[in-house]
């Protein structure tokens, strides 16, 4: 039985490699650091707006959870995607996220909504 002919030492596979991981991994970290140079509120300004991306959400939650705004006891960048929020139309969606989450950027435009929806019952009761 003949042994594989191996043109490279492990040691040159080994830094191949390594030097592969860290090209993938700088725009990662590029997301990481724009993160961090934020404030709290800055950080969920961006969350609410929709500019953070998936990892810079869960290494946010995973660092400073207390930071991260609650919807139903969940992270709310997970929660939003709940049957009871997603199942919503646009209005009542609108309506559940902005009365869930006070200081949303949305809550004026929310509570012309809810004001809205209230004007309608009431006129169905009439």
């Amino acid at each position: 039985m003949s042994r594989p002919f191996i043109t490279r030492a492990p040691q040159e596979r080994g830094a191949d490699l390594y030097e592969s991981w860290i090209r993938e991994r700088a725009p990662h970290e590029a997301q990481l650091r724009v993160l961090w140079s934020m404030t709290p509120a800055q950080r969920v300004a961006a969350m609410y707006r929709g500019e953070l991306t998936q990892a810079q959400l869960f290494a946010w939650a995973g660092a400073r959870p207390e930071e991260v705004p609650l919807l139903d006891g969940e992270f709310w960048f997970i929660a939003i995607h709940s049957a009871d929020v997603a199942d919503a139309d646009e209005q009542e969606r609108d309506l559940l996220l902005t009365l869930r989450v006070p200081g949303a950027a949305c809550e004026i435009d929310g509570v012309v909504n809810l004001l809205d929806h209230m004007l309608d019952v009431a006129e169905g009761f009439a």
